[in-house]
């Protein structure tokens, strides 16, 4: 008598995780996302009006005294990397080589989370309000080529839950940076209400004053809490589909406050709309997660 194999089962479920090869909508996104973010980080060293060190050269060089050279260098490499590993991770895997490809792009993309992480790492140490929530309002820009790295491994075998872990970690993130802006907002942050004040001298033109933007901050600060809270629920595609427009919306504002040549602000935050993108093509999938079945 045979016996049929059973699929593994999901963390905390009694149903199997289908076994069904990774979306390629799913896959292709994400590496987009990974790669805009990639041309921020070196725009924003290389191609904006005003070069920008990272945090991790004013971490280096102002906090810790390190030689100037050796700061400017390590950002150098970090800039350089991310744009080579940007490139890198978005040439779509052939079938010759197929493998290696796959691994190079795995290294790739940790290379740019392993960046990112530390960015968020040394912001936090560097202080200044609201530093020590560094790593929660940037978990998505570390998060999301961390899932890629995920997902890019060559091991059919592990597909599902590395596709559920994936899916568990952007998830988190998503619902942290979310968060953390939320918070920001409701503390009526300056910066916040710079962008508001600057995009509606910039073309808007409400006449906004600065009383009025307290209470549309107040009100942005509620709703990022409360979609933060919701998207850790069960199949909510409709609260990702939210969190992607209105990601695009705050990442677009650099632009709308700061003019054209501040494009590498919005493009690192890339993976503010990105991270819920992706969490939103998932739901259209028969996919389990932690405590979600992913519905068509």
């Amino acid at each position: 008598m045979s016996s049929k194999i059973q699929p593994p089962l999901g963390p905390n479920s009694d149903s199997p995780i289908p076994e069904s090869p990774i979306p390629n909508k799913l896959l292709t996104a994400l590496r987009v996302i990974v790669f805009l973010q990639c041309i921020g980080v070196a725009g924003r060293y290389w191609f904006a009006e005003f070069e920008i060190e990272s945090d991790i050269y004013g971490l280096l060089f102002f906090e810790w005294s390190w030689p100037e050279t050796i700061a400017q260098r390590i950002d150098d490499i970090g800039a350089i990397g991310c744009l080579v590993a940007g490139i890198v991770v978005l040439v779509p895997t052939l079938r010759l080589g197929w493998d290696r490809i796959r691994q190079l792009q795995r290294v790739a993309a940790g290379f740019v989370a392993a960046w990112m992480f530390s960015i968020a790492i040394a912001h936090m140490f560097r202080g200044g309000v609201f530093a020590e929530l560094s790593l929660g309002e940037h978990v998505v820009r570390y998060a999301a080529p961390m899932a890629l790295v995920i997902l890019l491994s060559v091991k059919k075998s592990t597909e599902p839950v590395r596709l559920w872990v994936t899916l568990l970690i952007l998830k988190m993130a998503t619902a942290a940076t979310f968060a953390v802006h939320g918070y920001k907002a409701l503390k009526i942050h300056g910066p916040f209400a710079d962008l508001v004040l600057l995009t509606d001298l910039n073309g808007a033109n409400f006449g906004i004053g600065q009383a009025t933007v307290e209470q549309i901050l107040w009100i942005i600060g509620i709703v990022d809490l409360i979609v933060a809270v919701l998207i850790l629920f069960p199949r909510m595609r409709a609260v990702a589909i939210y969190m992607v427009f209105w990601g695009m919306l705050t990442a677009a504002s650099r632009m709308t406050a700061l003019g054209v040549p501040a494009y590498p602000e919005t493009l690192i935050r890339s993976a503010n709309w990105g991270c819920p993108l992706i969490l939103a093509i998932a739901y259209q999938f028969s996919y389990k997660t932690s405590s979600d079945t992913l519905h068509k």
